[in-house]
């Protein structure tokens, strides 16, 4: 299977979260949750996983020798043969695989599906090391394959670890955290308890003459 076009700022990824690091939340969030799936299954290198394990969708996956049939898989089963013009690979920058005619479309999703499959080949790679096609996202949510909330929370992912002062919507800050804390601390003094309770004698000792 030939290549796609070569892209000129290639990079590969090794940054290794989980399915798509950050997949579908219920909530408005700059950080995202993972999707609810046993991840544990797709640890292991040497199998293919379903495109759609990153949507929380399939657990599906085939051995490097199926390649054909995890091709097959995606098309029929998810895509109902409803393929994109324009996708990338899950795991490096080095090519576009677009295609110029609607003819073209399979030649073209089967190329980048034999590339992807080299990576999992040659480098061992897993779920773990996979990020989202935005390019595909954005295929599926035009042709009605997937919920507005999945294309939502694919398009929020962000590959690089989010630094501690991006909060959730619904975070608060550390220090606000602390303060409320300290405004709602009893401190409990025994000195000053003792002061207050030889006044109190004192006082019902005058109370009494």
């Amino acid at each position: 299977m030939g290549p796609g076009r070569k892209n000129s700022s290639s990079s590969t990824s090794s940054y290794a979260g989980s399915v798509f690091s950050q997949s579908s939340s219920s909530s408005v969030s700059t950080r995202m949750s993972a999707p609810d799936i046993d991840v544990a299954l797709y640890v292991a290198a040497g199998s293919l996983p379903c495109e759609f394990v990153g949507y929380g969708e399939c657990e599906v996956t085939f051995g490097l020798e199926d390649t054909d049939a995890w091709i097959e898989h995606v098309i029929f089963d998810h895509l109902h043969d409803n393929l994109p013009k324009k996708v990338v690979c899950w795991f490096c920058d080095d090519y576009i695989f677009e295609a110029k005619r609607t003819s073209e479309r399979r030649q073209n999703f089967e190329d980048r599906m034999y590339h992807i499959r080299e990576h999992f080949l040659t480098e061992r790679r897993t779920v773990n090391h996979m990020r989202p096609d935005y390019h595909f996202n954005t295929h599926l949510q035009d042709a009605g394959l997937i919920s507005e909330q999945s294309y939502n929370a694919v398009r929020r992912y962000n590959e690089v670890p989010q630094p501690n002062w991006i909060l959730a919507h619904d975070e608060i800050p550390p220090h606000v955290q602390a303060r409320d804390s300290r405004n709602q601390r009893v401190y409990h003094d025994p000195h000053n308890d003792e002061r207050n309770y030889r006044r109190e004698r004192h006082r019902s000792g005058k109370s009494r003459k």
